[in-house]
């Protein structure tokens, strides 16, 4: 089974933050460089777990705030793949 999921990337002060769409699940780093590194971290985590407990990785996992689906067209995003695919799409 493979899932999509959007992150909107932004700075806060000195961290970018990335805040999944889908869920709310959210990673901060230092760099650019480092959020896709987090992303995948905290992603390939609740997949290692749900699979022990055999669940579906986001169950129970509310949407983002709202706030975030009415800003994200205007913010590039990350789709994160199950199988470990990371594309970066640009929807400014």
């Amino acid at each position: 089974m493979q899932k999509e999921l959007n992150f909107l990337i932004f700075r806060d002060g000195a961290w970018w933050v990335a805040q999944c769409i889908e869920h709310d699940i959210a990673v901060q780093a230092q760099s650019l460089q480092e959020i896709e590194s987090e992303i995948q971290r905290v992603i390939n985590g609740r997949i290692a777990i749900a699979k022990e407990l055999r669940i579906d990785p986001f169950e129970g996992l509310p949407s983002a705030p709202e706030e975030y689906h009415r800003i994200c067209p205007n913010y590039l995003y990350k789709v994160i793949k199950e199988n470990g695919g990371v594309e970066n799409e640009d929807h400014s």
